[in-house]
């Protein structure tokens, strides 16, 4: 109704992010978190963290940056 589309979760069991894309993951144990896919490590990296790759169940891109 406002112009907003809601984007969908996307299972680790489908498919992974590009390599070295930002996106917003969700956690084995309940948490979001900004994460990178990095393909030659095959990790999640974090802010201060890198996560094995069992810990991210889903994930999603990160929305566009707001317009001025």
């Amino acid at each position: 109704a406002n112009g907003v589309t809601v984007q969908e979760w996307i299972s680790v069991k489908d498919r992974l992010p590009e390599s070295r894309d930002f996106v917003l993951g969700y956690m084995s144990f309940g948490e979001y978190r900004t994460l990178k896919w990095k393909n030659d490590t095959q990790r999640w990296e974090g802010l201060l963290v890198d996560y094995a790759m069992d810990f991210v169940t889903h994930w999603m891109p990160l929305p566009q940056p707001p317009k001025e």
